[in-house]
């Protein structure tokens, strides 16, 4: 308590002689209340008051008294919601959701209503609906978030400017808001001011809330533990899944895969409270797994050969289970298969590793997204894994999409490109250089290009230049003049490169390793289109994904 606040009394009424009751709050303010009112508030300080009063202190003439962690400014916003008094003004959203706070956790429910209420207000509805949007996704308030996401959609507030306030949402929500937004249209009436509307077809409700993983149904037949989870192979621990298989394991080997394993569970019953004659003289251990995803785990922790995972679900549960507990070598293990699982759902092992911490496979992951998506792919990809995440990595999943299409469109310099064999090798050079720069290169090739850097800015993905037909059928057109310098089939003010032959001897024959072939332009165009490739490649790689700390 500091020596400012020590001792300082809170404003009328909570100054009273009548009270029986003392609220110290983390200011140092000593609130001096009713208990009566109190309890018909809150459960909670109705639970306190009902336990009986020790007989040491039943003589004692102090007022009882009571240290909580709210400071005095949300203290006295809640009291004066509770007591029969004019509810005061809430200046603030922050103080609003300070003691919105303080309402659930004393399970007030007057007082949650009451800031419920003032959140509609268009002191805050209007003015600040994002922060409406947050406060009211925070406590699944989905008509208020409703509002206010209308709000923030046809005031075409840009979200992403307000990266700390959007922190707290869920990447569900924040990936609502964010279509919400995609759907502002302008109005069809010619009224002198312009009209937007939204539309909510598909997106509701915004605040709604999924476990991590749905709980699993896997197989019909119930799972019965081989070797060497049975009773007969010397087993000391049992752990029990939550489909009510037990297997049979060994302490030591366990400990060994992980050391803080067993510290982690909830031991079911002693040995001799167990109704069974297997499990006598073995504590029985729950686990938050079944059957099928512990079989799994404990054999890769065992020295037995390693069961082949049969699908994606299976695996990200080994793999959480793994992190969880700590199994080390199983999470090593498993990372080593990860590309095979990832790549049918990337977006689904993508949150999975930001989860767990793995940077290379989230990576990998966002990666393969940003190569395969264009932009309005990734703007409507959704898995139920947003639901339990934060927005934050989702954020980051965003910005490293932007950066990338940003890094493949770049300007580039592309050297070391094939020389030409040809009698005029200086007006050859012109036309198929040595050396390329993607923002200036020679005219004939500056639309084509053109033409793939718009490609590159929605998917940053060197598909585009090894295995775009239509590009490599249009460049190798536009630049086949024919089989030599001599049958060029191009004027010469498109064909730069041989025009110099119009000035040249007739009866010169150039020979033939001379010649300006098709197959030597047909090696040039080929080796531009890889390198650009590789360029680009090696920009988008260099591309850092930003992980949550």
């Amino acid at each position: 308590m500091s020596e400012e606040y020590a001792g300082k009394m809170a404003a009328a009424p909570f100054d009273r002689s009548d009270a029986d009751f003392i609220m110290r709050t983390s200011d140092g303010v000593e609130f001096r209340v009713h208990r009566l009112i109190l309890s018909m508030a809150s459960s909670v300080f109705e639970g306190m008051f009902s336990i009986p009063k020790p007989s040491a202190l039943l003589s004692d003439p102090n007022i009882p008294d009571i240290s909580i962690p709210e400071d005095s400014e949300t203290i006295d916003l809640y009291l004066r919601i509770c007591y029969p008094l004019i509810d005061p003004e809430v200046p603030t959203l922050l103080l609003l959701r300070k003691v919105v706070t303080a309402g659930f956790k004393y399970d007030a429910p007057m007082v949650v209503h009451a800031m419920k209420r003032e959140l509609r207000q268009p002191r805050f509805m209007d003015k600040d609906p994002l922060h409406v949007f947050v406060i009211a996704c925070l406590w699944e308030w989905e008509e208020e978030a409703k509002v206010a996401a209308e709000n923030v959609a046809l005031a075409g507030i840009m979200v992403g400017l307000f990266p700390e306030l959007l922190d707290e949402i869920s990447a569900g929500a924040y990936y609502r808001l964010q279509k919400l937004g995609r759907t502002r249209r302008r109005s069809k009436n010619k009224a002198s001011e312009p009209r937007h509307s939204v539309n909510f077809n598909g997106i509701l409700p915004l605040c709604r809330r999924l476990p991590l993983r749905e709980p699993p149904v896997r197989n019909a037949i119930p799972f019965t533990p081989q070797y060497p989870f049975t009773s007969i192979d010397g087993a000391d621990v049992i752990l029990r899944t939550t489909d009510s298989v037990d297997f049979f394991v060994h302490r030591t080997i366990i400990n060994f895969a992980s050391p803080t394993f067993f510290d982690t569970l909830v031991q079911e019953r002693t040995m001799s409270e167990e109704r069974d004659q297997d499990v006598e003289h073995r504590a029985v251990h729950l686990v938050s797994e079944d059957s099928d995803v512990l079989d799994v785990l404990l054999r890769m922790c065992y020295p037995v050969e390693h069961p082949h995972i049969a699908s994606a679900e299976v695996y990200l549960d080994v793999a959480f289970a793994a992190h969880r507990y700590q199994f080390r070598k199983v999470e090593q293990t498993l990372l080593k298969s990860w590309s095979e699982y990832s790549k049918g759902a990337p977006l689904r092992f993508y949150f999975a590793a930001v989860q767990c911490g793995w940077q290379a496979e989230a990576k990998a992951c966002a990666l393969q997204l940003v190569t395969t998506l264009s932009p309005g792919d990734m703007d409507n990809a959704y898995v139920p894994e947003m639901e339990a995440a934060s927005s934050v990595p989702y954020r980051h999943l965003i910005s490293y999409a932007q950066a990338c299409r940003k890094a493949a469109k770049t300007d580039f310099q592309l050297s070391d490109l094939p020389g030409r064999r040809c009698p005029f090798p200086s007006n050859c050079h012109i036309r198929y250089p040595t050396t390329v720069s993607t923002s200036t290169p020679p005219f004939w090739l500056s639309s084509h290009l053109n033409a793939v850097k718009i490609d590159l800015a929605t998917k940053s993905s060197t598909d585009i230049l090894t295995s775009h037909i239509k590009l490599a059928t249009i460049l190798l057109t536009t630049m086949s003049d024919g089989t030599s310098c001599s049958e060029t089939m191009m004027s010469p003010i498109e064909s730069p490169a041989c025009s110099a032959l119009a000035q040249a001897p007739t009866t010169v024959a150039s020979p033939s390793p001379l010649r300006c072939t098709r197959d030597s332009k047909v090696e040039w165009i080929i080796d531009l289109l890889q390198k650009y490739a590789a360029a680009v490649d090696k920009a988008v790689l260099e591309v850092e994904l930003e992980m949550v700390v």
